[in-house]
């Protein structure tokens, strides 16, 4: 039987797929915002156990599974040949598998010894899509949270998915600047993600997917006071309200500028205001809609609904 150990995460577009744990936790796991993996040491499982949990998911679900999303926070960050056996080994047993994701930071995909050709391969192994956490375009900002990475990562990482033909779905973190830098924070991952955009071709898929801040403490119900807490119970971080979030979602959007297509969507529960459209041709409507939530002519999503 197949055994998730420890709280797991994945993409909400993963709702239905077969999750399993290549490794455990973040390999990272320094981000101040974060308490995903906090409770959870870093290691990558070994390769037989990866593969008799499919076994075990073959037994249970027979041919039914058609997704499948490899876990944990950053699970690129296995070798090739490893993964590749993995994909292989799933797409062998699972006749109607049609998709496989995967978590990634930038890192796993800069330390590799070819990027690209590697990346090629896993394509072309199966591996479908690659969701990658951004957060900020403001290597200020990803500085002060411990990202441990810088908008130059970010974008050299995207480019080398989006050129091996892998989908890319980006997450960006509203409010992650705090009072102090949310024009900092609105611009500058603006200006990342209309970057990314231009290395994009009329095949690419490109999703951004943007999320407000909550500083999960355990005021808040969840299991460990992350650093960004600590903060703001000692006045260092000051958090946005809903009216500020919106000013930020619409000055980030503002400064979005591509040709090629990016579907843009806000619609995670963390956020008060779900929207989505296409960039650029939905970028006025989103607008819009934004200026009328700030004009209190659209209801917002109450409080209490919100959660990671």
């Amino acid at each position: 039987m197949v055994q998730l150990k420890g709280l797991i995460f994945r993409p909400p577009s993963e709702a239905d797929s077969l999750i399993i744990q290549a490794t455990l936790g973040c390999s990272n796991n320094t981000c101040t915002f974060c308490y995903s993996y906090k409770q959870k040491k870093f290691q990558i499982r070994p390769i037989k156990d990866i593969l008799d949990d499919l076994l075990s998911a073959k037994q249970i679900y027979g041919n039914f599974v058609r997704k499948l999303f490899i876990a944990d926070g950053d699970a690129l960050v296995l070798e090739n040949k490893d993964l590749l056996e993995v994909l292989n080994f799933a797409y062998s047993i699972f006749p109607n598998l049609k998709r496989t994701g995967i978590y990634a930071c930038a890192p796993n995909v800069l330390n590799r010894e070819n990027p690209l050709e590697e990346l090629k391969e896993l394509r072309k192994a199966g591996l479908k899509i690659i969701y990658l956490g951004i957060e900020s375009g403001s290597d200020e900002i990803l500085k002060d949270v411990h990202k441990k990475m810088t908008a130059e990562d970010m974008f050299q990482a995207s480019k080398f998915i989006l050129e091996a033909g892998i989908e890319l779905s980006v997450t960006i973190i509203i409010g992650l600047g705090g009072k102090a830098k949310w024009k900092e924070n609105a611009i500058e991952t603006g200006k990342l993600l209309s970057r990314i955009g231009q290395v994009t071709t009329p095949e690419s898929i490109y999703y951004v997917g943007a999320l407000s801040l909550i500083v999960p403490s355990k005021k808040r119900g969840y299991p460990v006071d992350t650093p960004l807490a600590k903060q703001v119970e000692q006045g260092k971080f000051q958090v946005l309200n809903s009216k500020e979030l919106l000013e930020e979602m619409r000055l980030l959007v503002e400064n979005i500028n591509v040709k090629n297509k990016i579907v843009f969507r806000s619609n995670h529960a963390s956020n008060y205001l779900p929207i989505g459209g296409d960039l650029p041709q939905d970028k006025e409507r989103l607008l819009n809609i934004i200026d009328s939530a700030l004009k209190s002519e659209i209801q917002l999503r109450p409080e209490f609904l919100r959660a990671l």
